[in-house]
């Protein structure tokens, strides 16, 4: 109860964590309750026309569930390719540097094979022209993944936001 408490009292301004390096969200974006694998979980502004929710999404995992490969390889397996075009031909991974550490950011856009149950894998819901972009952020101490997830549109224009957002963790 306290932590359900303590969640509804962030508002924008409040930085969210990874260890000891800090950053502010971009403002718009609005804290929802995080669920037990996650730190955080935002919702970011829609794009005009679109009526599909943009989601931002903070896990913290211990040992990075598998390291970096693993991760990209699942991340790969999120959006399904066009037809006569393969998994690696629509992600675009790429690394950037945050505070001294290297992170990895994986993006791709097509028809997301969204899982609204985990303890169901098999139910998926095939979301079109959807855009996802994941981002591994090791830290001395644990692994944070995150998921910027949403119709492509909405995502665009998040993108700019959530890369500052990252690049501002000191």
């Amino acid at each position: 109860m306290i932590t359900l408490f303590v969640a509804t009292l962030l508002t924008f301004g409040d930085p969210v964590e990874f260890g000891s390096l800090k950053s502010t969200p971009p403002e718009g974006w609005k804290e929802m309750r995080a669920g037990p694998m996650q730190l955080k979980n935002f919702t970011v502004p829609k794009a005009e026309g679109d009526e599909d929710p943009t989601t931002l999404t903070i896990f913290q995992l211990p040992g990075g569930v598998g390291g970096l490969d693993a991760n990209l390889k699942r991340w790969k397996g999120m959006i399904e390719p066009p037809e006569g075009k393969t998994a690696d031909d629509i992600n675009k991974v790429s690394d950037f540097e945050v505070s001294k550490i290297k992170v990895t950011m994986c993006d791709a856009t097509g028809t997301y094979l969204f899982k609204p149950n985990m303890s169901d894998p098999s139910n998926v819901v095939k979301k079109k022209n959807f855009r996802l972009i994941n981002v591994y952020f090791p830290t001395d101490d644990k692994v944070y993944t995150i998921r910027l997830v949403g119709p492509a549109k909405s995502v665009a224009a998040a993108e700019k936001g959530m890369l500052e957002w990252l690049k501002n963790f000191k």
